[in-house]
């Protein structure tokens, strides 16, 4: 069975932004995880949405499955913001953690600090750091060749895939 991610609102909007790192990562998710993500991210991505970003927001959200909030992931969410004793923890975050663990995936975050919850997996992605950037690229290469990974995965290859279906 594979595992199911669900990407928080940093990592799209480094992907939107051309981040190379983004790219990578969810180029590496493709063949790895059902890539999903959570309805508050995407009102989150469309808050902060620039002029002329829209037309690839929607072809990127189009191709991830995206999660509504149901009313156990809404208490599981109130839970967290009540029971953690953070001033900076917001609700939106617990949202997003609450789904996750709702639907027994795993949390990928540029920013970990945003997730005290213990109960779910988080994977923290580095969208700016060197190092991380050049391992995951030793893993493209290693996975699709030198000349492909060297074009930059991104939108296309997230576009011609498909996701499968729920069960």
């Amino acid at each position: 069975m594979i595992k199911s991610t669900l990407v928080d609102t940093d990592i799209l909007i480094h992907f939107l932004r051309g981040r190379r790192e983004a790219k990578n990562f969810l180029s590496l998710l493709l063949d790895q995880s059902r890539i999903l993500c959570s309805a508050i991210t995407v009102a989150e991505i469309f808050a902060g949405i620039r002029p002329g970003e829209e037309e690839r927001t929607r072809a990127l959200i189009d191709n991830l499955e995206v999660l509504d909030v149901s009313r156990e992931i809404a208490e599981k969410a109130g839970h967290y913001r009540r029971t953690i004793r953070s001033q900076s923890i917001e609700l939106d975050d617990c949202l997003i953690a609450a789904t996750a663990l709702i639907h027994r995936s795993v949390l990928a975050t540029g920013n970990g600090k945003h997730y005290p919850m213990r109960d779910i997996e988080i994977r923290v992605v580095a969208c700016g750091s060197r190092r991380q950037s050049l391992q995951v690229k030793e893993r493209l290469d290693a996975i699709y060749g030198k000349e492909e990974s060297a074009l930059g995965p991104g939108l296309g290859k997230l576009q011609a895939r498909s996701l499968p279906p729920e069960e």
